[in-house]
């Protein structure tokens, strides 16, 4: 037999969700979450601007890009789980996450094996992009959700530019959306 909820406490239950999510927010803001678009924001402005400046040298520099940026990433991730914060207890699972994200990443590109430098971008820019969706919808973080999305509106318009405006879309635009939306997070939420 189930038991009529009063409408008082079904407000004061949603106030106290409402609460919990704010403090969660507020707890990311204050750690390490809004690193990690601003992090690799920055790689893909280098990385995709490398790839018009000196097209034969951007594969070398983009796997130091990518190299730097994972142990960054991973520092960061080990430095903050040992801060006690409370982002602290979900650090491992999205550290869990993304490792798992990483691996898939790889192995599809070596299905579907795109063969020229924009695809290979574009396909692992849509593929962090729904890591950040994922990550969004899991952590009920808007700003997550709409980052992915409107990045990867852009990463899509730009398989329509020719060279080298392609690459710039992706680098600058896709790059500055990931940039805007770190700051945004540290800015906005630290200050609910």
């Amino acid at each position: 037999m189930a038991t009529r909820l009063d409408p008082r406490e079904a407000r004061d239950a949603l106030a106290l969700v409402e609460e919990a999510a704010w403090q969660m927010r507020r707890a990311f803001a204050q750690s390490v979450l809004w690193i990690y678009p601003v992090l690799w924001g920055t790689i893909w402005v280098l990385g995709f601007t490398m790839e018009v400046l000196a097209p034969q040298t951007a594969p070398l520099v983009w796997t130091g890009l990518n190299v730097v940026g994972i142990l960054v990433s991973f520092a960061l991730g080990w430095y903050y789980r040992h801060q006690h914060l409370p982002v602290g207890a979900l650090g491992p699972q999205i550290g869990a996450f993304w490792l798992a994200w990483l691996v898939y990443t790889v192995v599809l590109l070596n299905l579907v094996h795109p063969t020229d430098e924009a695809t290979i971008g574009r396909f692992i820019g849509l593929q962090a992009m729904l890591g950040y969706v994922i990550m969004g919808i899991w952590l009920r973080t808007k700003a997550f959700i709409w980052m992915g999305l409107v990045t990867s509106a852009a990463l899509l318009a730009s398989a329509w530019l020719p060279a080298p405006w392609d690459s710039l879309v992706m680098g600058w635009l896709g790059g500055g959306i990931l940039i805007a939306a770190g700051f945004y997070v540290r800015m906005a939420w630290t200050s609910e």
